[in-house]
């Protein structure tokens, strides 16, 4: 009769695929050091991530050993893709913050106006209310 010992399973698999994913996909690696000019303006590249990966496995053993041992052998493998692709740059002057896109689509450009002209109608929004409080 073989005894097998669980050595390794597709769960561990998995867990090492994982935690090595996690290791790679931080905030650093879609936005890129801040770059900063003499006159105060600041630049941040921006890229897009996009990462796959399978993982599959299974345990195996022939027929008489399945009817006695309660661990069979697992064979199995994981592997995976990833893809870094610039798409643009964050501006801050002291006057703008902006967003330069690199690529055809300017819908990340669209999102970074939007948030720029946001937080410039909070600033306008809030110094009139500042103003409104020291006349009265």
């Amino acid at each position: 009769m073989k005894i097998y010992e669980k050595t390794s399973s597709l769960d561990n698999l998995i867990e090492k695929t994982l935690s090595s994913l996690e290791s790679i996909s931080t905030t650093k690696t879609i936005f890129g050091e801040v770059k900063n000019l003499e006159d105060g303006t600041s630049i941040i590249p921006v890229s897009k991530v996009n990462i796959g990966f399978v993982v599959g496995g299974g345990e195996y053993s022939d027929l008489s050993t399945r009817r006695v041992a309660t661990h069979y052998p697992m064979a199995g493998g994981s592997g995976g893709g990833i893809s870094i692709s610039p798409i643009g740059f964050i501006v801050s002057t002291k006057t703008e913050i902006k967003y330069i896109s690199t690529t055809v689509s300017d819908n990340y450009e669209k999102i970074f106006e939007l948030l720029a002209k946001t937080s410039e109608k909070v600033a306008k929004y809030m110094s009139k209310k500042k103003e409104n409080k020291d006349e009265n």
